[in-house]
């Protein structure tokens, strides 16, 4: 085999590993974004009985899948700022108006960034909530996020409702 030859394979070689990576971590990076919204959701979740220190603990883990200084809209209009420090107390009273939430995510497509640093992505989310009193009321919406790569880890920074 002449040295023409040799180079051209070696060449093609790179050139399929480095594909097959870049593949693999885009496949990564959305398999991370997926779970982190599912986390962040399932944290929304409560159960009758739960405790305030319980609710306290579920606000700790959600801050930990956000980025500083994260906006997100909990209702048309209405946003929150995220703080490290106050967003467990807020998640916690916000959660303490209800005695029951049950929540889904479905649909949720994700497009990566070129740069691997920031995404995007759509999701609906069902929330069916049962109020102190024993009301109950189901919520449908699709919502708008942007995450950011944050020292390996994806992390929310904006959710919006998409009207």
């Amino acid at each position: 085999m002449n040295n023409k030859w040799k180079y051209w394979l070696i060449c093609s070689l790179v050139a399929v590993v480095f594909v097959v990576w870049r593949w693999s971590q885009i496949d990564h990076d959305v398999r991370a974004i997926d779970q982190s919204l599912n986390e962040i959701i399932r944290q929304v979740e409560k159960a009758i009985g739960e405790s305030q220190l319980q609710s306290l603990t579920r606000g700790r883990r959600v801050a930990g899948y956000l980025a500083e200084g994260a906006v997100l809209e909990y209702r048309p209009g209405r946003t929150l700022r995220f703080d490290a420090e106050s967003f467990p107390v807020a998640f916690t009273a916000a959660r303490s108006q209800f005695s029951r939430i049950d929540t889904a995510v479905s649909q949720h497509s994700i497009q990566v960034h070129d740069n691997g640093l920031q995404a995007f992505s759509s999701a609906r989310i069902r929330v069916q909530l049962q109020t102190i009193s024993g009301q109950t009321e189901t919520h449908q919406e699709r919502f708008l996020f942007e995450w950011v790569k944050q020292e390996g880890d994806w992390r929310l920074f904006s959710a919006k409702g998409d009207g």
